[in-house]
């Protein structure tokens, strides 16, 4: 059969019935714009999951461990290769709230080829005040110049830069869900409370924006030695 007997062929049928032609025109339409946009939608989300689960967050992170005492704990602590009888076993948890042995681990990474880059961090819960209003939250201190080879907090910056957390130990680049809850503004000063009580001023350089609620209501960030001050923990690494 040649290919212009097929065309007549197509177009009679096509035409012979026009009514149900146009609904299934219309229908195929509608089948592909709706396939178009779901897929275009479920792209996008992925690409935003991708940036906020992945890109934002290192890819490891060395934190102290939680651990459940128990007598095999001791094991070799006190006496290489003897047994021991406990008269009230150990039991409980052991937490810490910060690294040990910093400087060794900073060493190890260095030396490691495998390793690109990495940052110290320093988590304090504290509760930021501004007048008669007071929100829990948590203070993160950064180190600016190696955080941005490790993730993309940078880029959540709406107003302001990281940059100015070096340039004073009293500012903080605060979430914009914070700072609404606050009632702060850019420039102006908000303080934080620690957890032994010592309250100090902190001058808003920069707004963050990570688009999880959780974070942005939350969160205020401020150079490493900025949140040792303000905690009294001088020295102290929660996490790398």
């Amino acid at each position: 059969m040649s290919v212009n007997r097929m065309w007549f062929l197509s177009l009679r049928q096509l035409l012979s019935r026009p009514q149900q032609t146009i609904l299934t025109f219309i229908g195929i339409m509608l089948g592909t714009a709706t396939y178009v946009i779901f897929s275009g939608m479920m792209l996008g989300f992925q690409e935003y999951l991708i940036e906020k689960m992945i890109n934002d967050n290192p890819h490891i992170t060395i934190s102290p461990r939680d651990e459940v005492l128990s007598p095999e704990t001791f094991d070799n602590v006190f006496f290489n290769n003897s047994e021991v009888k406990w008269l009230t076993p150990p039991s409980g948890k052991r937490d810490n709230q910060y690294l040990t042995n910093v400087q060794g681990w900073f060493e190890k990474l260095d030396n490691d080829i495998r390793v690109v880059a990495y940052a110290p961090r320093l988590s304090k819960q504290v509760i930021f005040t501004n007048g008669r209003l007071s929100v829990p939250g948590t203070l993160v201190g950064i180190d600016v110049d190696k955080e941005k080879y490790v993730t993309s907090l940078h880029k959540s910056v709406i107003e302001g830069d990281f940059k100015v957390l070096k340039e004073s130990d009293s500012v903080i680049v605060i979430g914009e869900g914070l700072m609404q809850r606050l009632g702060g503004r850019m420039t102006g000063t908000v303080n934080s409370v620690a957890a032994n009580g010592d309250t100090n001023p902190l001058r808003i350089r920069g707004i963050i924006r990570m688009g999880v609620r959780q974070f942005d209501d939350t969160i205020a960030y401020a150079s490493i030695q900025t949140v040792q001050n303000v905690s009294a923990s001088p020295g102290q690494v929660s996490s790398v």
